[in-house]
Parts: structure tokens; C-alpha cells; sequence
């Protein structure tokens, strides 16, 4: 495996992982948020997941997964096909990037390094998931764990002497 491809898979576990916790919530427990979140648990991970593939199609590449939509919920199946099919966006674009950097124009007129997107889709995924994380300890349960270690140790990336 490439750094490239760790990064977006280990991105695509984490989204993964944290849907298949939230879809065992009650629907008023999807319906909680949390001071200083984006929002519900549920519209969170529809703002998470439906956002990957305007970062895609941002810098040229092609989403070949289900559109998501706010409403009505699309359902978890919709939204782990969606993560899957964004992971694959991500590494092919990234890869597309080492090969030669390019920018693409903002309708605002700013212009921006595809590697920026790519950052960004990262991070806000990251921060987003956090979010969630948090609203699902103000319910009084255990979130799961999203880090790099414990993806490492999941996937058999960790092994022992």
C-alpha cells in the first residue's frame, strides 16, 4: 500500500466505523446535537459523507457512487456505499496529483491547488466525525475508536514481534 492509499482508507474505516455505531441509535438519538457541533448526529454524517464528492469532481476526478441527500434519509447501506465509493475518488485523485499538480477556479475566481481539496477532505471529515464523537458521549455512550492506531491494528498494519 501506498501513503496515499492509507490515508483515504483510513479515512473511508473511520467514516465506516462511526456509521456502523450511529446505526444502531434510536431516531431521536440521530436527532441529538451537541454545543459547538455542526449539527444533529444524523445530518452531520449526511454532511460528511454528501460532501466528498464535491471535493472530487472539485479537481477532475469522477464519484460513481449514490447521490445523498438531507431528505429523505438515504439509510446507512446509501451512506457506507457513498464512503467506499468517495475513498476511491480520493486515492485516484491524489494520485493523479503526484503525477503533476494542477488548479482549478472557484466560481468566486479563486484559484486553488488540487492538494489543498485533498487536505481539506481529510481534515473536514476528521473534525466532523469528532463532532459526532462528542455528541454521542453528551448521550452517555462510548464513541468508537477512529485513530490511526487502532485502524492500524484492525487492518494488520500493527504487527508483533
Amino acid at each position: 500500500m501506498s501513503l496515499i492509499d492509507d490515508l483515504y482508507r483510513q479515512n473511508e474505516w473511520a467514516t465506516l466505523r462511526l456509521l456502523e455505531t450511529c446505526r444502531t441509535l434510536t431516531p431521536e438519538q440521530l436527532e441529538a446535537s451537541a454545543e459547538g457541533t455542526y449539527g444533529s448526529i444524523r445530518r452531520t454524517l449526511l454532511h460528511i459523507v454528501g460532501g466528498e464528492p464535491s471535493y472530487i469532481t472539485r479537481i477532475g476526478g469522477r464519484y460513481e457512487g449514490p447521490a445523498i441527500r438531507y431528505e429523505p434519509f438515504p439509510g446507512f447501506d446509501a451512506l457506507a456505499e457513498a464512503t467506499r465509493h468517495a475513498a476511491d475518488g480520493f486515492i485516484d485523485r491524489a494520485q493523479a496529483a503526484l503525477d503533476q499538480s494542477w488548479t482549478f477556479t472557484t466560481p468566486e475566481g479563486e484559484t486553488i491547488d488540487a492538494e489543498v481539496v485533498l487536505v481539506q477532505a481529510l481534515n473536514h471529515a476528521a473534525e466532523h466525525r469528532a463532532q459526532i464523537c462528542t455528541i454521542l458521549t453528551t448521550l452517555g455512550l462510548e464513541p468508537p475508536a477512529l485513530d490511526g492506531w487502532t485502524w492500524a491494528v484492525e487492518t494488520g498494519r500493527v504487527r508483533m514481534r
